[in-house]
C-alpha cells in the first residue's frame, strides 16, 4: 500500500468515526396529511409555515452537545411525502450518516387504514436496511380526532 493510499484510509476512518458520533439520520414517513411536516418543523425549530411535501425532502439541523466545547450534532432529516407503495424505490437513494432513526407517523383518525400504513412502512424498512438497522419510532398523529372515536 502506498503512502497516499494509507493516508486516505486513515482520513476516511477518522471521518467515519467522527460522523458516527456527531451525526444522526432520520427518515420520517407515514400517512398523507398526518402532520409529518409540522412535526419536523417543530423539531428543527423552524418558524415558517410548512408546505406540502412533494416526494422526498431533505432538511438538517445542528445542536450543540451538552458537553462544553464547539462539538455539534448534525441531524439529517428526510421526509417522504409520496405514495407508501413507492417508498421502497426511494429509500435506496437516502444516504445514512451516523445513528439511523426510522419514524413512522400514523393517522389515528383513520382507524381502518392504520394497520396497513404500519405494515407497508415496517416491511419496506426491513427489506431495505441491510447495512444499518434503524431504530423504529412510531408516532400517532391527529389524536384530537381519535380520542372521541366510539366503536
Amino acid at each position: 500500500m502506498s503512502l497516499p493510499d494509507l493516508a486516505a484510509q486513515i482520513v476516511n476512518k477518522t471521518i467515519n468515526e467522527l460522523s458516527e458520533d456527531t451525526a444522526r439520520t432520520i427518515i420520517i414517513v407515514g400517512s398523507k396529511s398526518v402532520g409529518k411536516s409540522n412535526l419536523l418543523y417543530s423539531f428543527l425549530e423552524k418558524s415558517e409555515k410548512p408546505r406540502e411535501t412533494i416526494v422526498l425532502e431533505y432538511s438538517f439541523g445542528r445542536k450543540s452537545s451538552q458537553k462544553q466545547g464547539i462539538e455539534k450534532t448534525i441531524c439529517h432529516v428526510w421526509e417522504y411525502g409520496g405514495k407508501l407503495e413507492m417508498l421502497k424505490n426511494v429509500l435506496d437513494s437516502v444516504p445514512v450518516r451516523g445513528r439511523f432513526y426510522y419514524c413512522v407517523m400514523v393517522d389515528l383518525s383513520k382507524i381502518k387504514t392504520m394497520w396497513h400504513t404500519l405494515e407497508i412502512c415496517i416491511k419496506t424498512i426491513s427489506e431495505n436496511s441491510t447495512d444499518t438497522t434503524p431504530e423504529l419510532i412510531l408516532i400517532g398523529g391527529k389524536y384530537d380526532a381519535f380520542k372521541n372515536y366510539v366503536t
